[in-house]
């Protein structure tokens, strides 16, 4: 729910003031697609569609090609850097994800708390929002599912 207040709050400090949040269903990826198609169809006005999550973000493309979609024809993207997820930006139906750095996420935390065991040093952790654009997902493919 954090990561969704900030898309709205993104949203509203540019002027958009107009937009839905959607409960696409969870960890279901079946579920997720199907509402997200669902929804496109019947909000045929939809210019942008954020997936919050990993899930969300992969099942986009397809959901957006269920949905009678051309790729460009609404600005989409999310969060992670899952197989479909990747194809969705070499295709053009997304336009961004945010790669989420699990590996840094878990690697950092247990530093930090050495750090601050031993040290009593508190130091910020910056996992990055390092963004996925469609020109560098050749290099995320070769990396996606490994350490980085």
């Amino acid at each position: 729910q954090v990561r969704a207040q900030g898309v709205k709050n993104a949203m509203a400090e540019y002027g958009i003031k107009s937009f839905e949040m959607i409960d696409a269903g969870g960890l279901e990826a079946t579920t997720v697609e199907s509402r997200i198609t669902a929804y496109l169809t019947s909000h045929p006005e939809t210019t942008f569609i954020m997936g919050a999550g990993g899930i969300c973000t992969d099942r986009l493309m397809s959901s957006l090609k269920a949905a009678g979609k051309n790729p460009g024809e609404l600005y989409a993207g999310g969060f992670d850097a899952a197989p479909a997820t990747l194809e969705g930006l070499a295709t053009g139906y997304l336009i961004a994800s945010i790669d989420q750095q699990q590996y840094l996420q878990g690697y950092l935390a247990i530093y930090a708390m050495y750090l601050n065991k031993k040290y009593g040093l508190t130091p910020n952790v910056d996992t990055g929002g390092y963004l996925i654009t469609p020109d560098k997902v050749d290099m995320i493919k070769d990396l996606s599912g490994k350490y980085r």
